[in-house]
């Protein structure tokens, strides 16, 4: 990792309102730990991929009421609504950033990586994790490496950078309007690259 990446990763992300946090993988539970608690975190959704690319295993640390784990299957005979009204229970999602911008502080999440989207811009808060290897110096580097896989983008990408926030409406400021109003970025130090 260039350290001055990170750095400046970092220091945009937080001038536009997000969180962000650096650790080792042996001590990223504890990390999400405090990120959740400080949220006042009940209701917690993990996306599989972020559980099986960092192994976090919420199992272990969280009372089973507490958390679900999407892509899952979808209870025999709920509709959209009701998929919708019990994503609206959920405080906070756990998911995986796909690159982070270091000269904007932002964080693209390829769609098309995220099946059913929605739990990503509803709930109050949302932690994505990153690697190393996912941290760039700008967003023409990104789509660089994107280039070999551009069916990845058929669907969108988005650029998260800090939390939703708004002053439409009689030009008070208003967070979470439009997605998250709580953003936190948790890079795993010395999480492996693909391959390595």
């Amino acid at each position: 990792m260039t350290p001055n990446l990170w750095e400046q990763f970092r220091r945009h992300f937080q001038e536009a309102g997000g969180q962000p946090y650096a650790t080792s993988a042996t001590k990223a539970v504890d990390m999400l730990q405090t990120i959740i608690a400080g949220a006042n975190g009940k209701q917690l959704l993990f996306e599989a991929s972020a559980i099986s690319e960092f192994s976090l295993h919420p199992e272990a640390w969280l009372p089973e009421s507490s958390f679900s784990i999407t892509p899952a299957p979808t209870p025999k005979g709920w509709d959209r609504k009701r998929r919708l009204e019990r994503l609206l229970t959920v405080d906070m999602v756990v998911s995986t950033a796909d690159f982070l911008i270091a000269e904007t502080g932002s964080a693209l999440v390829i769609l098309q990586k995220h099946p059913g989207q929605w739990h990503l811009w509803l709930p109050p808060g949302i932690i994505l994790l990153a690697a190393p290897h996912q941290l760039v110096d700008s967003l023409p580097t990104a789509f660089h490496r994107l280039a070999q896989q551009s069916s990845l983008l058929q669907q969108g990408y988005v650029l998260l950078t800090g939390p939703s926030k708004t002053a439409d409406i009689e030009k008070r400021l208003v967070m979470g309007m439009h997605g998250p109003r709580m953003v936190y970025v948790l890079l795993i130090e010395d999480a492996p690259s693909p391959g390595g």
